[in-house]
């Protein structure tokens, strides 16, 4: 909902500009901000959580979360899914660990699979 308020004043903001010049400044500066911050439009990331090893499973896998969180917020939300204070260790893709102060709309950009962050979670370090 924020996005159309956004989009609804600069639109009025936009034809009340009289200058051709400034009408375009203004469409570039929307531009630039919409293309260069995805997380400005998508105010949420699917994530999609797979168990290794002897970690408990979730009964619901897919979740969203907001995309302009920290890592450690996935690290506290699946905690708190799992209801479980041991140790977790996450990784995308199989692959890596993330810091815990990296953006989750970040690694999404880079990172997702069919429209979904993977991460594999386990209670043992498993890859990386």
């Amino acid at each position: 909902s924020n996005i159309f308020y956004f989009f609804f004043f600069s639109f009025f903001f936009f034809f009340s500009l009289e200058s051709s010049c400034v009408k375009f400044l203004v469409c570039s500066f929307l531009y630039l901000l919409v293309y260069s911050r995805p997380d400005f439009l998508f105010c949420a990331v699917k994530i999609l959580f797979k168990s290794t090893g002897n970690a408990k499973a979730l009964k619901i896998k897919k979740f969203k979360l907001r995309a302009n969180a920290n890592f450690q917020n996935v690290i506290d939300f699946l905690k708190k899914q799992l209801k479980s204070s041991d140790p977790l260790f996450l990784f995308v893709n199989q692959t890596f660990q993330p810091h815990p102060e990296e953006v989750i709309a970040d690694l999404f950009k880079c990172f997702h699979v069919n429209g979904s962050l993977v991460i594999n979670y386990s209670t043992t370090p498993a890859w990386g």
